[in-house]
């Protein structure tokens, strides 16, 4: 009677290792993923108690002053709105840009000079509470610092 070989040979050794590694990072990863935060999502309307500041009250709301706002995919935003009527704008993704600004009744508009397109965004107050609206559509709090 021939006598067979049970033992497994190095090359059924390295797929099973490999496979089992395989799976096992995957349920880590699935695991990882389902105790991540959900995205979080923004309005695309802003409240019913929002108010429509004129062009000049929300000039002196907004002027000389630095907001800071986190925006939709958890991109961060800083603006530095100068009584000058400059604006420098840093996103927490690298990219700057600035340009002149003013407002207009319930718009901030700027005038980028890079990247950016120039254009206005709606802009409502809740008490102190900046609101305001990107142009995808969702409406972000401007956070005084």
């Amino acid at each position: 009677m021939e006598k067979l070989d049970t033992a497994p040979s190095a090359k059924t050794r390295f797929t099973v290792t490999v496979s089992l590694t395989v799976v096992k990072t995957s349920a880590m990863c699935t695991a990882a993923l389902a105790q991540s935060p959900a995205p979080a999502t923004f309005p695309t309307e802003f409240p019913a108690e929002a108010q429509t500041p004129d062009a000049k009250a929300l000039a002196e709301r907004l002027g000389g002053k630095v907001f800071k706002a986190n925006g939709p995919n958890s991109l961060g935003w800083r603006l530095d709105i100068k009584t000058s009527g400059f604006l420098f704008l840093d996103l927490s993704n690298g990219l700057r840009d600035d340009g002149p600004w003013r407002t207009e009744d319930g718009k901030l508009c700027v005038n980028y000079r890079g990247r950016i397109p120039a254009g206005c965004n709606e802009v409502r107050l809740v008490g102190d509470t900046v609101l305001l609206k990107t142009r995808a559509g969702e409406v972000v709090t401007l956070v005084q610092q």
